[in-house]
């Protein structure tokens, strides 16, 4: 596989110390990915069932866009931005090959103007207003608007751009003098088009399809905490996510979970894939001075609750939630050089770190990292 890729972006930006400020540029993307990929598995290497997938894919993007800010007093901002986007996407190549090198009729996916390649043109944006009534606060609220192009899967299907609206407030703060951090925030997200890919038969890229689901949305709040008080060092971060998809229905393939015959299944209202409700991260350290330096013992709690990687969300699909800790402890001197010691996760957890979705009925996972334990040098010139 190889990638071949151009990427450009031009801006200007207003120098002048007054209430305004503004800034244009235009961006470009030119992308070209050659591949092959093979299906050959157990009896399909005997038999010569297997498949050979000669793809080439692409996508291009052009884009213009502009932000205009205003100072409207010492303490209130409002800006104002757009952005004008026309991409290009899809396959110039895509030839599905017999094991034995045959290219097999009816199994290539139609080139032309009208075939494998797509266009889209989308217009997005954002509003967003900053209040700071004093250095050590800031409060905003913001309205954006995004978009992910559409496209064709190997199958030749189409399937449309996906766009989100965002609704989003927060507050951002120093407190204590300084020595305490703190950041909140809560979102809104409203998916019109939500693109849905599912993949029933892992061995075969033309089985891949990609639905658009509209009325998805994602909602939650996220909160920092963050303190440095004599040496000794806090923090932990929290996100909560309430994600569910829009009304849309869908069937389980034939062998999915054991069953002979394909099996409709209700979509709408369940769990985004890989958007877990509920995550938190929290370190402690503290720094014991030396004649010559410091020594600072730490230790890192993660947290992510239970997740899925397909909307169909079969029991193999199914990440189980998982905490973590990793430990370290750093000798620094002056500021010239330092040697870390690390353990990462500490407690030696067996977990999913992701699952594959399969259509065998049993799914194959794919287990994270054991207990590592290592030291680190580092020199300061």
């Amino acid at each position: 596989m190889s990638d071949n890729y151009w990427v450009g972006e031009l801006n200007l930006l207003s120098m002048s110390e007054g209430p305004l400020e503004w800034t244009v540029g235009a961006t470009f993307l030119d992308y070209v990915q050659d591949g092959n990929t093979y299906s050959e598995r157990g009896a399909q290497l005997t038999n010569r069932l297997g498949r050979n997938f000669d793809i080439q894919s692409i996508r291009e993007n052009q884009s213009i866009f502009a932000e205009l800010g205003y100072q409207l007093t010492d303490t209130l901002q409002v800006k104002v931005g757009g952005r004008y986007n026309r991409d290009k996407t899809g396959f110039t190549k895509f030839l599905n090959y017999a094991n034995g090198g045959v290219n097999l009729v009816g199994a290539s996916v139609p080139l032309g103007a009208n075939g494998v390649v797509r266009s889209f043109k989308e217009t997005t944006g954002r509003v967003l207003i900053n209040w700071q009534p004093n250095p050590d606060h800031l409060i905003y609220g913001t309205i954006s608007r995004g978009y992910k192009p559409g496209g064709v899967t190997g199958a030749g299907q189409f399937y449309g751009s996906e766009i989100v609206t965002n609704w989003e407030a927060g507050w951002k703060g120093t407190l204590a003098g300084g020595l305490l951090d703190t950041a909140i925030s809560a979102f809104w997200m409203d998916y019109d088009g939500f693109q849905g890919t599912v993949q029933p038969d892992p061995t075969d890229p033309t089985s891949r399809r990609t639905n658009n689901i509209d009325n998805t949305r994602i909602k939650g709040v996220e909160a920092q905490l963050a303190a440095n008080v004599a040496g000794f060092r806090a923090d932990v971060g929290l996100s909560y996510v309430d994600s569910a998809y829009g009304p849309f229905n869908d069937t389980i393939p034939t062998g999915a979970f054991g069953n002979t015959t394909p099996q409709a299944v209700r979509i709408g209202g369940r769990q985004l894939t890989y958007a877990p409700k509920f995550s938190l991260n929290a370190g402690l350290a503290y720094a014991f001075p030396t004649a010559t330096g410091s020594i600072t013992p730490s230790i890192r709690l993660s947290h992510t609750s239970q997740q899925y990687v397909s909307f169909f969300q079969l029991p193999y699909q199914r990440i189980e939630e998982r905490t973590l800790f990793d430990a370290r402890l750093a000798y620094e001197v002056n500021d010239s050089w330092s040697v870390t010691a690390f353990v990462t996760n500490l407690t030696d957890e067996t977990y999913i770190a992701n699952a594959s979705q399969t259509n065998n009925g049993v799914g194959e996972f794919i287990l994270g990292a054991p207990q590592e334990i290592g030291l680190t040098v580092g020199f300061n010139f």
